[in-house]
């Protein structure tokens, strides 16, 4: 065991950010980053605005996402136009209609599969790093994710996002309802495989 004080000497701070590093895995007794995630989107006052290439929620995320959408909270999602797993992207559009219909605000991104995975909550948090917002990243991964506090980190942030919303389409609701028949179903089935993607 590396406990001897020698490997952890003193830090000095080396600026005026504040930076966290939030590891987590199958190793960890729960699940650091989905508990970080949801009680993020919990404690959300005015906005949040998500980035990832696979959005697959768990029942807690989801739930997070709808009650703070439902509460007034301004829901952000930017994800890819085009996923490159076609069984994980009918996993992630199944989960479209449930969201635009609680009210939060969905952005298909064009210009191949978005990679940035980051969340930002009012001006008070931001998170990126290498999970994604799916169950394998929340349980089976592991991950390393570096959270951010203050204003100023998060527009940092909260700016690149816009960035990605400005080069994305707004999907609305009644365009997504207006989907094939059988696309609805082929995305459906996928759903139903959402904890082993």
């Amino acid at each position: 065991m590396l406990d001897s004080e020698q490997f952890f000497p003193p830090q000095e701070n080396q600026g005026p950010d504040t930076a966290q590093a939030l590891p987590s895995g199958p190793t960890y007794p729960m699940a650091n980053y989905q508990r970080l995630v949801v009680s993020a989107l919990h404690n959300a006052h005015d906005h949040v605005t998500i980035t990832t290439p696979y959005l697959v929620p768990d029942d807690a995320l989801l739930q997070a996402i709808e009650v703070a959408a439902l509460r007034g909270v301004d829901v952000e999602i930017v994800v890819p136009e085009k996923y490159d797993k076609i069984l994980v992207g009918a996993a992630s559009k199944a989960y479209y209609e449930e969201l635009l219909e609680c009210g939060a605000k969905l952005y298909l991104y064009p210009q191949g599969l978005l990679h940035a995975k980051s969340m930002t909550v009012d001006n008070t948090i931001g998170v990126f790093g290498s999970s994604n917002f799916d169950i394998r990243s929340f349980v089976l991964n592991f991950e390393l994710n570096l959270l951010l506090y203050g204003a100023k980190e998060t527009e940092a942030l909260r700016a690149i996002q816009r960035h990605y919303m400005e080069q994305s389409t707004p999907l609305t609701a009644d365009a997504w309802k207006r989907r094939a028949w059988p696309t609805r179903v082929g995305q459906n089935l996928a759903k139903l495989f959402s904890p082993l993607l």
